[in-house]
């Protein structure tokens, strides 16, 4: 933050950074907020994460190959759920900036991942 003067007034108005350097394209003049869509989609990520260490550390107290299996094939569902998911809220993010032939492209794409998840 700038000390006194000016730069101090000009960074409080949210003009320049914590450096002084003066703030460029999207920054200047507004606060920081995060999108809803990657907001979004980032706690399903950060819910899978955890559903990931939780089943982990379950593994480890059962301490059982068997039922360790049963714990990763639970997860071996939910995966490609949370990656459908995701891309579907991302998609609906974008819908408005891309054109229709765009997203039939990316809707090719995501299904040849699952073709190529889901094929034994």
């Amino acid at each position: 933050m700038p000390k006194k003067g000016l730069a101090r007034i000009r960074w409080e108005k949210g003009v320049l950074d914590k450096g002084g350097a003066p703030l460029s394209g999207a920054w200047k003049g507004k606060r920081r907020m995060i999108n809803k869509i990657v907001l979004g989609m980032a706690s399903l990520r950060l819910m899978s994460g955890s559903l990931e260490i939780i089943a982990a550390l379950l593994m480890l107290r059962l301490n059982q190959v068997d039922k360790a299996l049963l714990v990763n094939s639970g997860l071996a569902i939910v995966g490609p759920l949370i990656l459908l998911t995701t891309t579907t809220i991302g998609l609906v993010g974008l819908a408005e900036k891309l054109s229709f032939t765009k997203m039939l492209w990316v809707g090719v794409g995501v299904a040849c991942i699952f073709i190529g998840i889901l094929k034994k």
